[in-house]
C-alpha cells in the first residue's frame, strides 16, 4: 500500500511531514510514503527537515494551487497527474500532512470495497444545497444507477474525508475517468465559489456520486482526532482541530516575518500538553523523532 501526501514546499509543511514521516519510520512503512510537493518561493529556515531529507519519496512539481487561487489544487492535479505516469499504483491511499500514523491501514481495510471513505466527518449543509440543486440526483435515478426512494438517503449519509482508500481491484480505465472528472468539477467550482464555500469536500462527494455504478464503496472510522478521550483503534491521529485552546497547527506557520530563532515551536507544545491517549501517542512521536534527530 502506497500513501499519498500533498503539500506546498513550505516552513508550514515541514514540521508536519517531520512528524508524519517519523510515524512511518516507527512502523517501518517510509518507504511506502510518496511526498507530492508543489513548489513556491517563500525563505525556507533550517529547521524540521531532517526527516524529509532522508526518507519517503519526493517529487516536487509546478504549484497549481497557487496558479488556481486554491491551494488544494495541487492535491487533485497530484493525483491525477502520479496515477498516470506511474508515480502511485493501487492499491494507494491519500492522505493530510496533518496526520500520524497509529497502525498501517491494510488491518482496517475492507478489500471486497474497492473504494473506502473516512466515515469520520461532519455533514456540512452547503455541500448538501449544491449537490441538491445539481441534477445529480435526476440523472443517477434516470440511469437506474440508484433508486428514487434511495437517493435522498445516499447524498445525505454519503462518506467522505481523508484518508481514502483506492484498492486494486479498480478498474484503471474508470479511475483514470474519475480523475479527469474530479478537475473538471474542481474548476467549475474554483470559478463559481470563494473561499468560503468546503470546495474540496463538495468536489470529492460530487464527483463520488455522479460515478454511483461504476465503483462499490464503504466508510470506515480510519481516524481520531487529539481530543478524542478513547485510545481509539483507528489507523491515523488526524490533529486539525488541535488542543483547544492551547495549540492549534495554524499557530505555526512560520510565514515570513512571524517567527525568531528563540520562537517555541509545535513540538515544544505539544510535549507541554498531554490531555488524552492520543496526545500521549503524538508525544511519543516527537520523543522518536528528538531521539533519531539528536
Amino acid at each position: 500500500m502506497q500513501y499519498l501526501v500533498s503539500v506546498e514546499n513550505s516552513n508550514y509543511f515541514y514540521w508536519q511531514l517531520e512528524l508524519l514521516i517519523e510515524s512511518f519510520l516507527m512502523q517501518g512503512l517510509q518507504d511506502n510514503l510518496v511526498i507530492s510537493i508543489a513548489e513556491n518561493d517563500e525563505p525556507k529556515f533550517r529547521g524540521y527537515s531532517k526527516n524529509i531529507v532522508k526518507y519517503g519519496k519526493k517529487i516536487i512539481h509546478s504549484n497549481v494551487g497557487k496558479e488556481r487561487g486554491f491551494p488544494p489544487a495541487n492535491r487533485f492535479y497530484t493525483i491525477k497527474r502520479f496515477f498516470e505516469s506511474g508515480e502511485i499504483d493501487l492499491p494507494f491511499t491519500v492522505i493530510h500532512a496533518d496526520m500520524i500514523m497509529k497502525n498501517p491501514i491494510d488491518k482496517y481495510n475492507k478489500e471486497a470495497d474497492i473504494v473506502i471513505n473516512n466515515q469520520n466527518v461532519f455533514k456540512n449543509d452547503l455541500t448538501l444545497e449544491y449537490i441538491r440543486s445539481s441534477g445529480v440526483k435526476e440523472r443517477l435515478v434516470e440511469k437506474d444507477a440508484a433508486k428514487e426512494e434511495d437517493i435522498d438517503n445516499i447524498i445525505e449519509t454519503f462518506p467522505y474525508s481523508m484518508p481514502i482508500i483506492f484498492n486494486e481491484s479498480l478498474n484503471r480505465d474508470f479511475l483514470s475517468k474519475f480523475f479527469d472528472k474530479l478537475i473538471i468539477n474542481l474548476e467549475q467550482l474554483i470559478k463559481t465559489k470563494d473561499s468560503s464555500f468546503p470546495i474540496e469536500k463538495t468536489c470529492w462527494i460530487y464527483t463520488f456520486l455522479e460515478s454511483i455504478g461504476f465503483y462499490s464503496a464503504t466508510g470506515s472510522f480510519l481516524t481520531c482526532e487529539l481530543m478524542h478521550s478513547e485510545d481509539l483503534d483507528v489507523p491515523f491521529i488526524h490533529y486539525k482541530n488541535g488542543i483547544p485552546p492551547v495549540f492549534n497547527k495554524r499557530f505555526f506557520k512560520f510565514e515570513p516575518g512571524t517567527y525568531h530563532n528563540n520562537f517555541e515551536g509545535p513540538y515544544e507544545f505539544l510535549l507541554e500538553n498531554n490531555p488524552t491517549e492520543n496526545t500521549s501517542f503524538l508525544q511519543q512521536v516527537i520523543k522518536s523523532y528528538i531521539k533519531r534527530n539528536r
